[in-house]
């Protein structure tokens, strides 16, 4: 099988407080408490990422003891990259724990004086900007280059044209349906698909009020997409023949 690129951030694994209030209750995630949440995102990600494949996590991983930071770390497959964000302050302290040879993450963007690092790696030929906050401009914007980001964990609202995306697990999950399985990484192929739609009828990312254009029909054919992008399973082989199939 072919080695393929995701993009994820926002687990906030580990996250709640001595009230027992944390990302759940933040985000109304589905789950009936941390331990549940933790186990079933790394499953969800364990279940369809592959030990060679590619993973970049835009920040805000986990908010726990160190030890259980490095049990979820090293427990994910595939090679990680992290690009930290506003709550990674454990990874932050203990950054020689975590990146390296035999460590969780191939490389981690650090924060000096405030002001986060963020990658630019060429992707498929496509130069990919990636920060955990977003940004309203970026490097080569008005070359067709793309952003993505997941601070606002899908509740920010994209500007029409912008191609940007938030991957962050809450908002890929809104696409999917919401359910525990849904909170997951989103592929390069998948991503593609979004900033494709962008591109070509202006769709606005996470805009509330009206029927997500992505569960309708494909938007090649205009056939009944079975798929949470907007592709039928006709259309999806001829495209992607390496494409996974999503429930």
């Amino acid at each position: 099988m072919n080695k393929k690129v995701w993009f994820t951030g926002c687990q906030h694994y580990g996250h709640y407080n001595s009230k027992g209030i944390g990302i759940i209750d933040y985000k109304n995630r589905p789950f009936s408490n941390i331990k549940e949440h933790d186990e079933c995102l790394i499953d969800n990600y364990n279940s369809i990422i592959k030990s060679d494949d590619d993973v970049f996590h835009l920040g805000d991983f986990a908010l726990c003891q160190t030890r259980e930071v490095q049990r979820i770390a090293n427990i994910l497959n595939g090679t990680k990259f992290l690009v930290l964000g506003n709550h990674d302050i454990t990874i932050t302290k203990n950054k020689d724990l975590f990146v390296g040879k035999d460590k969780p993450f191939k490389w981690i963007r650090t924060i000096n004086n405030y002001i986060h690092n963020y990658a630019q790696p060429n992707i498929n030929n496509k130069l990919i900007v990636m920060c955990h906050f977003p940004f309203r401009t970026w490097q080569s914007k008005h070359y067709q280059s793309w952003h993505i980001f997941s601070h606002s964990h899908g509740d920010l609202e994209s500007l029409p044209g912008e191609l940007t995306v938030d991957v962050s697990v809450d908002s890929i999950a809104k696409y999917l349906g919401g359910k525990q399985e849904d909170y997951r990484p989103i592929e390069f192929e998948e991503l593609f698909i979004i900033i494709t739609k962008i591109r070509s009828d202006g769709f606005i990312m996470n805009k509330g009020g009206s029927e997500d254009p992505l569960k309708n029909k494909c938007f090649k054919c205009s056939a009944k997409a079975n798929n949470w992008i907007p592709m039928c399973d006709n259309c999806m082989p001829k495209i992607f023949p390496n494409s996974i199939k999503i429930k």
